[in-house]
């Protein structure tokens, strides 16, 4: 569901969850999706500026689907502000693309990826 208007997506998602039978039967195996999600790999992309983070992005490690993302605009390059202004990309709202800042400088896990191979 939409995190705002609570209306159900178009079209399935990965997080598409169906079950069928009694109450019980559906609430174990309700359980279950939620322990397979909240298991999966998570790590945060952060690109940085002058040794600050100007944007970040929190996604699953195992295929790099995103769950959230902010961008500080105030401290991002003046080159990646003029350019994603540019391109109607950064409207102010906190959320750019990760296609649009390119690779990050630092990828820190979050849960379920060990440090020495957190680069994805």
């Amino acid at each position: 569901m939409h995190n705002q208007d609570f209306t159900l997506p178009e079209t399935r998602t990965e997080f598409t969850f169906t079950a069928t039978g009694t109450p019980a039967e559906t609430a174990h195996r309700t359980a279950t999706w939620f322990e397979a999600v909240l298991a999966r790999p998570l790590v945060r992309c952060e690109w940085l500026h002058d040794e600050k983070v100007c944007a970040l992005r929190y996604e699953y490690a195992d295929n790099g689907l995103g769950l959230s993302e902010g961008f500080m605009t105030r401290l991002a390059p003046t080159g990646l502000r003029e350019r994603l202004a540019t391109e109607g990309v950064d409207h102010g709202r906190g959320r750019i693309g990760r296609a649009g800042l390119g690779e990050p400088d630092r990828v820190v896990p979050v849960r379920g990826v060990r440090a020495a191979g957190s680069t994805r």
